[in-house]
Order: C-alpha cells, then structure tokens, then sequence
C-alpha cells in the first residue's frame, strides 16, 4: 500500500544500494557520471502539495534529492507557492508538469503561448524551471493529437526552448545509455525502455510486483527513474486501500460512460478532475 511508511522503507532500501541517485537538472549536468549506474525519483504533483512536502521531508531524512513536477494551478495560492520553496530548500528541485496541448485542444501556437506565460509565472515566484514533464490527462479527447508528449515532440517548439530538458522527451536523448523509467501511474508499478518509447503508440509498459522488483533492479545494475505521484501517499494503508477501490470503480465508470457519446462529452468536459484521483 502506498503509506509514508512504505515509502521511508523504500528509501532506506534504495540508499543500502549504494547507487547514485540524481534530481533531474543535476543528471542534465552531470551526464558523464551517469555511466555508471544512476537512480533518479521524480513526483508528478497533481494536487495536495502538502503531501509532496512529507515525501521531500522522508527523503530529506536520508540525504535524498530528487524532483517534483508541479502544475501551474499551484501558483495561484500563495500557501502553496511557500510548501514548493520549501521544497527546494530541502534541496530537491522543482520542475513543470505541463498539459498545454490538452488545455488548449491542439492548438500549438495558444500551447507555446501558455508555456511562455507559464514560465514567466514560475520565474516571477521565484522559480527557474530547468526541467519539464508532460502530463497524461487520461478522460481528454483528443484530435489531430495524441498527447501532451507531442509538444515537446515537435523539432520546432523544441528549439523555441532549447534551454529545458523534457525529462520524458528529450533527456532520452542526451544519455547515450540504456536505462529503464518505472512508473506508478493507477496505483501500479510498471515499467519500459526509456529510450526507444517515447509516445503513446509505442509505448509498452511491463507490469511490475511491488517495490521490491524495483529493489532487485537496482541490485541487478538497472539505471531508471522512478516515477511516482505524492499524492497518491497515505497515513494509513486502510485509506490507501479505500483510494485505490474508489480509484478502480471510477475507472470502470468513466470507461463505460466513454463509450456513449453524451458520456464522452461530460467526461472530456471535466477531464482536469482525474488529476485529484
């Protein structure tokens, strides 16, 4: 179950590998040590950013920094602008996680015009994004595209911002080395070859056991980021598993009613709503 305790331990097993672990703007500065065997933790925070500050804090207690892409919602509020300062006074290091082509149906041009201003945003609150993560948006319906991916994926938008690093989309890239990218997106470790699987067409996920796969990986000399979403941590694993059932019947929900065309309509209306799941 995904609890703080959970993940302290899993820290503690991860610091006992003894492999070097990296935020994803030191790796960028760093590439030729990463070689060796590396481990990077990055955190989607799609809501309740008080839960990312308890994760930072847990990794914090054994010398770990790792990166938290945060949406731009966030800035909004100033209590949680201070929660992502606090952040990076810890060390760790605070990236964007956009869904600009969503926000914006398709449309490239109002999608670079959003990042611009979104960037400027981050800087006037004290924030230099370095690195960037696309979000998934899983209810949005989408034409002419098949994900948020394609932004960064597009040569020309790429030299428009060629100061920042998609960790998902261009640090492939910039690593000669093979190295695997574990995700725990629905609740569920899974993972896939990091290089040769950057788009929804083909990617191909393997499913993965629990924490401890991911331990025997690192032993075995795996390189991988590790690719979680904080606020999917609870206090108590009963919680966590009363989150994970709810999380399973929405899911079967929303997947029914996307396959009549009012149930599509409603769904692709309030897809911004998954984020809070």
């Amino acid at each position: 179950m995904p609890t703080y305790k959970e993940y302290r331990e899993f820290c503690q097993q991860i610091c006992s590998t003894g492999v070097s672990l990296y935020t994803v703007e030191k790796a960028c500065k760093n590439i030729g040590d990463l070689n060796k065997p590396f481990i990077i933790i990055k955190h989607d925070v799609e809501s309740k950013p008080e839960k990312a500050l308890k994760i930072s804090k847990i990794e914090h207690s054994f010398g770990i920094k790792t990166t938290y892409y945060v949406h731009s919602f966030f800035l909004h509020n100033p209590k949680n602008v201070a929660i992502l300062k606090e952040i990076i006074s810890l060390g760790h290091e605070v990236g964007y996680h956009y869904d600009v082509l969503d926000s914006n149906d398709g449309d490239k041009n109002n999608a670079i015009q959003e990042f611009k201003e979104t960037l400027s945003r981050f800087s006037d609150n004290g924030f230099a994004i370095k690195t960037i993560c696309p979000h998934g948006n899983p209810l949005k319906k989408r034409v002419d595209y098949s994900s948020n991916k394609d932004f960064f994926l597009d040569t020309e938008i790429r030299k428009l911002f060629n100061n920042i690093v998609d960790v998902y989309i261009t640090f492939p890239d910039i690593l000669e080395k093979d190295y695997l990218y574990i995700t725990d997106a629905g609740y569920a470790y899974s993972y896939r070859d990091a290089k040769s699987t950057k788009t929804d067409a083909t990617e191909e996920l393997l499913p993965l056991g629990s924490k401890d796969d991911i331990i025997k990986m690192i032993q075995d000399g795996q390189s991988m980021i590790i690719s979680t979403h904080s606020h999917r941590y609870f206090r108590f694993g009963y919680i966590a598993w009363v989150r994970i059932s709810l999380y399973k019947i929405a899911k079967l929900v929303a997947n029914a009613l996307y396959k009549t065309r009012w149930g599509k309509y409603i769904i692709n209306k309030f897809y911004f709503i998954a984020k809070k799941i």
